[in-house]
């Protein structure tokens, strides 16, 4: 394993997202050790924080995803209000799901198709 410049521990091998902060961090003001454990960051571009990948929710290719978790509940939230305000276009949502949910069907061979 290479040695991060900044950091006298390892830094594990892997694929790299983009997103990552890979720089470990920084020691503590006192010079002991460093700051909180040597965890990789992640910057959240809607809150503005840096905070460890276990803020992060996990996509199905095993990457984090784009917004921290308290960031990506707030903004699925205030979508389902959204939303749901309007009749015509939470109709036009559900026709959206049906149609999605019959194609599923007819590929897995297990319904219908109309």
């Amino acid at each position: 394993m290479a040695t991060h410049p900044t950091a006298s521990q390892p830094v594990p091998p892997g694929p790299v997202d983009a997103h990552v902060d890979e720089r470990v961090n920084p020691p503590a003001p006192d010079g002991r050790g460093d700051g909180a454990g040597s965890l990789p960051l992640k910057h959240c571009p809607r809150c503005g924080h840096s905070k460890p990948l276990s803020a992060f929710y996990t996509r199905r290719n095993g990457r984090p995803s784009g917004y921290c978790r308290d960031c990506q509940r707030s903004a699925s939230r205030a979508n389902y209000e959204r939303r749901c305000q309007d009749p015509a276009q939470l109709a036009h949502i559900r026709a959206l799901d049906r149609q999605r949910k019959q194609r599923s069907r007819v590929r897995r061979g297990s319904g219908v198709a109309s």
